[in-house]
């Protein structure tokens, strides 16, 4: 799927919480990203790295949360105008590539897809 930027957005971590299927992280505090029920939770990995991560792509355990697949936090920085291709949408957010082969999260909120 093809998607314009609409509002342009900065990635707020260079090196943010990534792992592996099966990967133990320790989970703290939740939000309500955009108040629509798409709960995330603050999460650090074993290398110390920390980030959002979408309750749904966990399994919590107390202060454990289970990678139930891989997955990597970074964001994607970009702006109004840029052409992204879309690959999943998760939780409010949209994991995309830019024209320079870059991938990463970017809000919904600031994409819209062309049809």
């Amino acid at each position: 799927m093809t998607w314009k930027v609409t509002k342009a957005y900065q990635r707020s971590r260079e090196n943010p919480v990534a792992g592996k299927a099966g990967d133990v992280l320790e989970a703290g505090k939740t939000d309500d990203w955009d108040g629509n029920g798409n709960i995330w939770l603050w999460c650090k990995d074993k290398e110390g790295r920390e980030g959002w991560i979408a309750e749904e792509v966990l399994e919590l355990d107390g202060e454990r949360a289970i990678l139930k697949t891989d997955f990597n936090a970074l964001e994607l920085s970009v702006q109004t105008g840029e052409t992204l291709e879309g690959t999943e949408k998760l939780a409010a957010w949209l994991l995309a590539k830019n024209q320079q082969g870059q991938t990463g999260w970017v809000p919904l909120a600031n994409v819209e897809e062309l049809l």
